[in-house]
């Protein structure tokens, strides 16, 4: 409420993570110990749960719409890059949610993720694009590179003249 800059910032997920801390858990498992996540939160009922404990494997699998920093991105060998339109993406948030959360939330919800994932893709696709596989979330087939424009999400106030 207080400035629209305020609110870019906030919904800005990229601005909600502890990338340090996130490094530091993923060189742990490299290195073969377990590390703990305290109340992950839980994507199919939307709260948080109790303490997780993830042990070490010989291939780590690190999953999310928003990989964090070039200094992180540097480090994944491979990254696959599934593909879903946005229209499909709502369409699957409102099938959903909407049993648990009212419909302008979830349009809410979906603004917030589109914009914060639509800004990072850009700088994602600068940073590591040799290392992408891009997946055609719909068919699971490769594809080409998505076709992103920063612009399309976030709402940006008009001042409209009385004199035009």
């Amino acid at each position: 409420m207080r400035s629209i800059d305020n609110y870019i910032d906030a919904a800005n997920q990229y601005n909600w993570w502890d990338w340090g801390t996130i490094l530091s858990n993923l060189e742990d498992l490299i290195e073969g110990k377990s590390i703990v996540i305290d109340a992950p939160y839980q994507r199919d009922t939307g709260e948080k749960s109790d303490a997780l404990i993830l042990t070490a494997t010989n291939n780590l699998i690190y999953e999310g719409a928003i990989f964090g920093p070039p200094f992180i991105v540097t480090k994944l060998k491979r990254i696959f890059f599934l593909w879903v339109p946005p229209k499909i993406r709502l369409q699957r948030l409102i099938e959903k949610d909407l049993g648990r959360r009212s419909f302008n939330e979830i349009l809410a919800r979906f603004l917030i993720t589109e914009y914060s994932e639509t800004s990072y893709y850009i700088n994602l696709f600068n940073w590591a694009e040799e290392k992408i596989i891009f997946i055609d979330g719909l068919s699971g087939m490769p594809c080409n590179k998505p076709k992103i424009s920063g612009h399309n999400f976030i709402p940006l106030r008009i001042n409209i003249s009385k004199n035009i």
